[in-house]
């Protein structure tokens, strides 16, 4: 962000999406699954924040990961505040239905089910929330393992072991 702000007469914000970073985490046990922790809830913070704080122009949006697809539905949702979307190693949610293979989705559709309402679930996040499991994903999606610094690791981690944190994974990875 910092370079951004500094090549020109720009303004560089951060949001932590709800439920991600430090933001807060409401429990998504106290809604309807899925109902909170989707798109267009963060499409909609996204625009909430375009029309708060940047009131001059279209912005440009800078999304990583889930975030592309929130840029994306924002742009859509509302075209007059976004001038443009820069994607960047997007989520392109192979969980989706239409990414699965028809005879897979009941099987798949458990297994969120299982991860999300069982302590089987919080087991597995304990697991990927690790800093050697997460370099090995980070591995997978930067082109350079060099790229992979403990600084970078650390500062996608941290946010991740905070209070709430797993449920809201456990919520997300089961959105169909």
């Amino acid at each position: 962000m910092e370079p951004i702000a500094q090549s020109g007469p720009y303004k560089s914000y951060g949001l932590d999406l709800l439920g991600y970073g430090y933001s807060d985490k409401p429990n998504p046990r106290d809604f309807a699954v899925n109902e909170l922790y989707n798109f267009e809830t963060w499409s909609d913070q996204c625009v909430q924040f375009l029309e708060k704080q940047v009131k001059k122009e279209p912005a440009v949006l800078v999304c990583n990961s889930v975030g592309g697809m929130v840029g994306l539905q924002c742009a859509v949702t509302r075209p007059d505040l976004v001038k443009g979307v820069i994607l960047i190693n997007i989520s392109l949610r192979l969980l989706h239905k239409k990414k699965q293979a028809p005879l897979a989705r009941p099987f798949i559709s458990a297994l969120q089910y299982v991860l999300r309402e069982s302590g089987i679930g919080k087991a597995f996040f304990s697991r990927v929330a690790t800093k050697q499991a997460l370099k090995n994903i980070l591995g997978q999606a930067y082109a350079s393992d060099v790229d992979v610094t403990d600084e970078i690791v650390d500062i996608i981690l941290q946010p991740g072991l905070q209070p709430g944190a797993a449920e809201v994974f456990l919520d997300f990875i089961s959105y169909r």
